[in-house]
């Protein structure tokens, strides 16, 4: 064992239930189930490869307790007794491979539409979601049968021999929604001050536990505050937790913050599933004071690390520690940090552009590992026979591609021009709140080396690389360059291409322009002002940040505290040593004064090496930013879909 995670890997109890370590995995909608909500395949290969992986407790996401509050049409269902047989085999299957199975209980309330559920959307008040329908004010009596909903759904979870069930009262859900005093107005027994609004929670905790006996390990998932206005404040938070805890009949509290429609208000510091752009582990603080005032184990998923992490259970702050994203990222993290190879854990960048932002529409997926979500397909398989295969470009594609093409046996040889590999991800990771890019280019390097990757830095790719040996395959992973368009005065000595700035390659004064309101230009706008520059963002759509819309709103936020001006809908028509000029939306000229002009216009494929070498190979592949720009995970699966079939 790993000394330096001593505490990570240290057996725990919650309840009756033993954890073989202080890892959880907690519960995530993944929106893999079928469309009935049973328990498939998919579902149970995702779970099982984690608890292959070493996780102590793992809980399933967001198993709807009742059809009306299903959040995605593909959630996990534990609203019947049809449902018993799949979610058996799911429990049957977490526990084959030693970790403990616990299902979270899970109404959405008004975060849903009639489009998902077929019904309508109840909550207990008609106030709507943002963007969202009106909900139907649940009347008393159907409060109390959602009550019992609850209650039936944790039978049938001791039925299906799981042990034990997670009640999510967390994130602006139906029974978040009865806590809040911004979504609950009622005037009956379950509204009005804190006490009323905790009825329904604490009538579904006496309930499940009834229905469960000792059995069974029951935790309570809550916020420990809404970060919103009018929503839950940490006081009440604190409050709730302790009155829980106080009733005896839960075994653990599983800490979190934020809501929906925090998330779109107000994103920093944000919810539990925090981007990049976000410090880590913010509910610390929160957490920290609830430990103390409770007497039962406490739970907490933020954005950790294994060494913040070992840092916060050493301290007594936590009991178990949840590694949510990032078991995505690596289903083996906890294995890896118990044979002492934390360095070969693949990190989590905390993008949340494909386990969040594509949840709804694919099911969960991850940006740096293309295996998530697809378990059910098996493990990459051998070559037969190895091949000789030349990969240009050192890049993310290139070097996912070499990794995964030697791993399958074959003979990689990889070329980069330049004196490094890592490509784009250099410039990318330079602002402080990109660093977790860095993470993913540094665990890419590290895989360089200990497949023994034969790297050629500082060379070319010519037909002269082939004299030796003909390869049987070719990938051109030649990536993009920034795109220069034809703007009179773009080659003057104050325009600067917004990579050579990130790199240290160029200098700017105190006011600049950044050309370009997308992602990219954004962040490079907020790492310019964090240096004290005046900056001025000019885009020529009617909204910034457009291309990003998982992390746009955190983006527009860090805008606004930067105090960068944003001049939107306008056409840059020249450039010059003393700004720009260029026209508004009704074609009006107008001009903005900077005396550095950074270009952030976004980037086009570098894809022309493929006619000189298309003839040089059997199979010639072109992947990555040369065939499209776009983001990492898009260079990565694009890189491991070809490495895996050649």
């Amino acid at each position: 064992m790993d000394k330096r995670y001593e505490k990570i890997l240290e057996p725990g109890l919650i309840g009756n239930v033993h954890i073989r370590n202080r890892t959880i995995w907690p519960a995530m909608i993944r929106n893999y189930a079928n469309l009935d909500g049973s328990v498939n395949k998919k579902t149970i290969d995702h779970f099982a490869e984690r608890s292959k992986g070493g996780a102590g407790l793992i809980i399933t996401g967001a198993a709807c307790i009742s059809r009306e509050g299903r959040s995605f049409p593909n959630q996990l269902a534990i609203d019947r007794d049809e449902m018993i047989v799949g979610l058996a085999n799911l429990a049957e299957a977490i526990k084959a491979y030693g970790a403990a199975a616990c299902i979270q209980l899970h109404h959405t309330g008004r975060q849903t539409s009639s489009e998902n559920t077929g019904l309508p959307v109840v909550a207990p008040s008609a106030i709507a979601s943002p963007g969202l329908p009106v909900p139907k004010e649940l009347t008393t009596e159907e409060c109390q049968a959602l009550v019992e909903a609850y209650a039936q759904a944790a039978r049938r979870a001791v039925i299906a021999g799981f042990d034990a069930v997670e009640l999510h009262a967390a994130h602006g859900y139906l029974v978040s929604q009865f806590l809040s005093p911004r979504t609950n107005k009622r005037t009956d027994k379950y509204g009005g001050d804190l006490n009323g609004r905790m009825t329904f929670l604490m009538e579904t905790i006496r309930r499940i536990r009834e229905v469960i006996g000792s059995r069974i390990g029951l935790i309570v998932r809550l916020n420990s505050e809404d970060y919103l206005p009018g929503g839950i404040p940490f006081e009440e938070g604190k409050a709730t937790a302790i009155a829980v805890a106080e009733t005896g009949l839960v075994d653990a509290l599983q800490i979190s913050g934020g809501t929906y429609e925090q998330a779109a208000l107000n994103p920093i510091p944000g919810d539990s599933a925090t981007c990049m752009l976000v410090p880590r582990a913010h509910f610390m603080r929160n957490v920290a004071e609830i430990k103390k005032a409770v007497n039962i184990p406490i739970l907490c998923s933020n954005a950790m690390t294994p060494e913040l992490a070992e840092e916060f259970l050493e301290k007594g702050e936590l009991d178990f520690v949840g590694f949510g994203r990032s078991m995505f990222a690596d289903s083996e993290l906890v294995n890896k940090l118990r044979k002492g190879q934390r360095e070969d854990i693949r990190p989590c960048i905390r993008c949340n552009e494909f386990c969040i932002g594509k949840e709804s529409i694919t099911g969960v997926r991850c940006t740096v590992n293309p295996e998530c979500g697809h378990e059910d397909e098996g493990p990459l398989r051998k070559a037969t026979p190895p091949k000789r295969v030349i990969i240009i470009g050192g890049g993310v594609a290139g070097m996912e591609a070499a990794r995964v093409a030697t791993l399958r046996g074959h003979k990689v040889s990889l070329y980069e021009k330049s004196d490094k590999l890592g490509g784009h991800l250099h410039e990318a990771s330079v602002p402080t709140f990109k660093a977790d890019l860095g993470e993913i280019k540094n665990w890419l390097l590290r895989q360089m080396d200990r497949l023994h990757i034969d790297v050629h830095l500082n060379e070319e790719f010519t037909s002269d690389c082939c004299r030796n040996d003909k390869p049987d395959t070719i990938i051109v992973a030649t990536g993009s360059n920034p795109l220069k368009p034809h703007i009179p005065g773009i080659d003057g000595k104050n325009v600067i291409a917004g990579i050579d700035l990130l790199l240290g390659k160029a200098e700017v004064g105190e006011n600049v322009i950044v050309a370009g309101g997308g992602a990219v230009g954004c962040e490079t706008a907020i790492w310019l002002s964090e240096q004290g520059k005046n900056v001025t963002v000019v885009e020529m759509m009617p909204e910034v940040v457009s291309d990003s819309p998982v992390t746009r709103a955190t983006v527009l936020e860090m805008l606004k505290r930067a105090g960068v001006k944003l001049s939107t809908d306008t056409k840059i028509t020249a450039f010059d040593e003393k700004g720009i000029s260029a026209l508004d939306k009704n074609r009006n000229p107008v001009r903005i004064e900077g005396d550095s002009i950074v270009l952030a216009m976004g980037m086009v494929p570098n894809s022309s090496l493929y006619n000189s070498v298309k003839d040089l190979a059997d199979d010639v592949y072109v992947i990555g930013d040369a065939i499209h720009p776009r983001r990492v995970g898009d260079a990565i699966h694009s890189a491991y879909r070809i490495a895996s079939i050649i």
